[in-house]
């Protein structure tokens, strides 16, 4: 990976991550247990929430075009584009606001894309990460440290997924996303 793809990546992996924690230190009208990360878009202070989705994209790009440029089978082609998809289910997730999760008002159709766009992203760097698992397991070429991250990106997907019923649905996402930094991180420094 050239080094400015490595740069892109990490910085616009922490950089979300930096501007949430902000978000979660300011932002006390939101409980995190029980509210989407999402939601932080509505109210004070809500740019720096579409911030870290376009930032977070731009990191998944520079990585997704990392990986298809190493890419040397299909499988591994397979990883970037999901990994690329995830980028632009951010985009679209980070474009159109969201609704509040709390209330009976309807579903507006700028909460309906941003949902869309939420779905396509968490979907897809799973597949990301299960298609780039498979090619390194297939080629005996794996590091033990990105297959546990992997796992993990797929333990926490679950735990978003399914787990939402046993844990507050704010601490299953809030789990699923540091899951998705983790791999992201740990592939990035993986090519």
């Amino acid at each position: 990976m050239t080094p400015a793809l490595v740069a892109i990546s990490v910085t616009g992996t922490i950089v979300p991550v930096l501007l949430l924690l902000v978000l979660h230190a300011t932002r006390h009208d939101l409980d995190p247990r029980y509210r989407y990360v999402s939601e932080y878009v509505l109210g004070p202070r809500g740019r720096l929430m579409v911030a870290a989705f376009f930032v977070l994209a731009a990191g998944g790009t520079a990585l997704g075009v990392a990986l298809l440029r190493g890419a040397s089978n299909p499988v591994e082609v397979g990883a970037a584009i999901l990994l690329l998809a995830w980028s632009a289910g951010l985009a679209l997730a980070g474009w159109f606001p969201t609704d509040p999760s709390v209330g009976d008002a309807p579903p507006t159709p700028t909460g309906d894309w941003h949902n869309r766009g939420a779905r396509w992203a968490f979907q897809a760097i799973v597949g990301a990460a299960t298609f780039r698992s498979l090619a390194a397991l297939a080629i005996d070429d794996w590091s033990p440290v990105e297959l546990a991250a992997s796992c993990l990106l797929v333990v926490g997907y679950l735990a978003m997924t399914r787990g939402y019923r046993l844990i507050p649905v704010g601490v299953s996402q809030r789990a699923f996303l540091v899951s998705a930094v983790v791999w992201l991180l740990v592939t990035g420094w993986s090519i």
